[in-house]
C-alpha cells in the first residue's frame, strides 16, 4: 500500500508513508478502517482515511482516498 501512495504522489523517498489499521468505537464510523499518514519535514502531517480494514484496501482505494486528500491540503 505504501508503494501505491509513493507512486501516485511521486513522494521523495524523505517523505515517510504510515499505514495503519485502526479500531473505532464510535458507533457513526466503521468497526476497522485504514489511515494513511504522509510524513514530511516542515509541513503539518496529511492524513486519509479508508474506511475498510486494510486487508480489503484496493489499489483504487488508495488512489481515490489520496486524490480527496490533495483536494482538502490545497494551498
Amino acid at each position: 500500500m505504501r508503494a501505491w501512495c509513493r507512486e501516485a504522489l511521486e513522494l521523495p523517498p524523505e517523505v515517510t508513508v504510515l499505514v495503519t489499521e485502526l479500531a473505532c468505537d464510535d458507533p457513526d464510523c466503521p468497526d476497522v478502517e485504514t489511515v494513511i499518514a504522509l510524513l514530511e519535514d516542515g509541513r503539518e502531517p496529511r492524513t486519509a482515511r479508508i474506511f475498510l480494514p486494510a486487508a480489503d484496501v484496493t489499489e483504487a482505494h488508495v488512489y481515490t482516498a489520496l486524490a480527496q486528500l490533495d483536494e482538502t491540503n490545497e494551498e
